[in-house]
């Protein structure tokens, strides 16, 4: 993986920590508490994400014959 797509990995990770953390600061605006659990949840389940998407890109890339 090069440097760019390292970066592009980390934005896309500080995106999506980003939008878990706001979706929690405005649960109080609709009736629900705000809890730390819920994003430290919604990292749990990114890592993951992100990991299972690197490993098909790289299997993609290992396929002969591509065309795309």
């Amino acid at each position: 993986m090069d440097d760019v797509s390292s970066m592009r990995i980390a934005a896309l990770m500080v995106i999506m920590i980003g939008v878990a953390f706001i979706d929690e600061y405005t649960q109080p605006f609709f009736g629900r508490r705000f809890e730390v659990l819920n994003i430290a949840a919604d990292f749990a389940g990114i890592m993951p994400g992100i990991c299972l998407f690197l490993m098909a890109n790289e299997a993609r890339h290992q396929l002969p014959n591509r065309e795309w």
